[in-house]
């Protein structure tokens, strides 16, 4: 399983150039990941397990990943993606474990406010993310951020048009059963 992911994670493009001299960008998004399926929940928790010896061996076996950046570098490092294309790549990912059909599966939609970013500088407001999780399998399908000038009902519509949702049953917010007038 972890070959696949990191398979689809190298091609995740960078929004900007970054050479890295002990690793690659690739490498931490890698790790990031592992640390949020393990159940982390912020980035520094992510850092503190990456290095953990045990956790260091298995990223030198599996990924060739020898030195780990100090957390400010991490934390850098990893805003370099292009959410888009990690978006695509991690649906990719996820769809390799889904049953050929989703037919009759709930899947949820639901916006978050992340509460983290309301002090963010380069941020106007809070982000606010829509995703779709299906619920049976405790699996998220994809999530788009919300625009700042807009609710979030045009991006549930959006994602839902990205998903391939024939015969499931669709759960969202009463706010998006709304008729275009």
């Amino acid at each position: 399983m972890l070959h696949i992911l990191w398979d689809c994670i190298q091609q995740v493009k960078l929004k900007t150039k970054y050479k890295g001299h002990y690793f690659n960008a690739h490498q931490l998004l890698f790790v990031w990941i592992c640390g949020t399926m393990c159940g982390l929940t912020t980035m520094k928790d992510v850092w503190t397990w990456a290095n953990t010896e045990k956790v260091r061996e298995l990223f030198r076996y599996e990924i060739g990943l020898y030195y780990f950046p100090k957390y400010p570098m991490f934390t850098i490092i990893l805003g370099k993606f292009d959410e888009k294309s990690f978006e695509e790549e991690y649906r990719k990912w996820v769809l390799l474990f889904l049953p050929e059909s989703l037919k009759e599966k709930v899947v949820s939609f639901d916006g978050k406010t992340i509460k983290t970013t309301a002090n963010r500088k380069d941020l106007t407001q809070s982000l606010h993310i829509v995703s779709a999780y299906i619920t049976e399998l405790g699996l998220t399908l994809g999530q788009l951020a919300v625009n700042d000038k807009t609710n979030e009902i045009p991006t549930v519509q959006l994602l839902i048009k990205q998903l391939d949702l024939e015969g499931t049953i669709v759960v969202a917010d009463a706010l998006n059963c709304q008729k275009k007038q």
